[in-house]
């Protein structure tokens, strides 16, 4: 054992001037990932930049063999060095649900070429047993779809929400509701949409039960991309801003619906992990036109894990999602059949 006596002395150093950090210095990371679900085929890769506060986070990303998904690349970042966060994306990407194995899509959702860019600024805030977020923007791009002549598209976009988590003791209840409106044109066909989504939970320790309500409403959508469309998943290189319309359910191809108004209810039994959550849910849509005397519903259950991280700016990390899942669809058109999926999702 060493033996005991007086503390030693640490050394005098002298510290060097404060300089400002500016940007910092920047990290950056490969980024690898793969989705597989009815709707696309397609192998995700990219590279993340970012300081090591996460002030800012940049991300280049490519997908490769997306036949029927989308294949494309993006350009993203963000700036959180404001008390509002800036950040915007360019991209080019093309999408072919016509090569789905399931359910094809009504005819206008085969595009050859999208070519675009999305500004958006955005606040969040957090106090007590709440937290609210607010954002703004606007995206334009090149729309070349397959078989008819390319048109213009832009749209400016807003949407608020807020979340309640009040708890007492080892129980806690919790609550969200979200709302979003666009406003846009393409070519010469002005459209706007908007949407509502309420949940409700309670849940005791890690284990939770919630239950959800959702609206959107498609006005003056002449075009397929501007109506409301079910099916997909979140692809790295598509904004998610372009697509108000578009509602994913990764157990579903793309298009297996669509209308001018639509209706989600869902109901899910959640355990929230450590490193991941599992869940096991039901879930069921239903889109219809205006005047429409026949709204059918298109249900399914099934369980999925998934993690959700980032930003990470310590381990070099954009946003990222991983979701694993099964479902069994319960109703027509593709009532019967289990599906199966996995995605990774990056953010910057």
């Amino acid at each position: 054992p060493r033996p005991r006596g007086e503390p030693r002395a640490l050394a005098p150093s002298v510290v060097g001037p404060s300089r400002p950090y500016g940007a910092g210095r920047p990290e950056w990371r490969p980024l690898l990932g793969i989705e597989v679900a009815p709707s696309t085929r397609e192998t995700v890769a990219g590279v993340r930049v970012g300081d090591v506060v996460g002030r800012y986070d940049a991300l280049a990303a490519a997908t490769l063999g997306g036949s029927p998904g989308t294949e494309g690349v993006l350009l993203g970042g963000v700036w959180r060095g404001f008390p509002i966060d800036l950040g915007g994306s360019a991209y080019r990407i093309d999408e072919q649900p016509s090569r789905q194995n399931d359910a094809p899509p009504g005819p206008g959702l085969d595009v050859d070429r999208r070519t675009g860019a999305v500004l958006r600024a955005a606040r969040e805030i957090e106090s007590g047993g709440w937290s609210g977020s607010a954002s703004v923007g606007a995206f334009a791009e090149r729309v070349d779809p397959r078989g008819t002549d390319a048109y213009d598209r832009r749209a400016g976009f807003v949407a608020l929400g807020a979340r309640l988590f009040p708890s007492r003791g080892r129980v806690r209840a919790f609550g969200a509701v979200e709302a979003g409106a666009d406003v846009g044109r393409s070519g010469d066909d002005g459209w706007t949409a908007t949407r509502a989504r309420l949940e409700a939970g309670i849940g005791r320790r890690r284990v939770a039960i919630a239950a959800h309500w959702e609206r959107r409403v498609a006005d003056d959508a002449v075009r397929a991309l501007d109506r409301v469309v079910l099916g997909g998943v979140p692809s790295t290189v598509r904004p998610g801003e372009i697509d108000p319309g578009r509602v994913l359910d990764a157990a579903l191809p793309v298009g297996v619906a669509a209308g001018g108004r639509y209706e989600g209810q869902g109901a899910e039994l959640r355990r929230v992990g450590s490193i991941a959550t599992t869940s096991l849910f039901w879930r069921r849509h239903r889109l219809w036109d205006p005047g429409a005397s026949d709204r059918p519903w298109l249900g399914l259950a099934g369980a999925e894990i998934a993690f959700v991280a980032g930003p990470e700016p310590l381990f070099r990390l954009p946003r990222v999602r991983v979701a694993l899942g099964v479902a069994r669809i319960l109703d027509p058109p593709l009532d019967g059949r289990t599906r199966a999926w996995l995605t990774v999702t990056y953010r910057p």
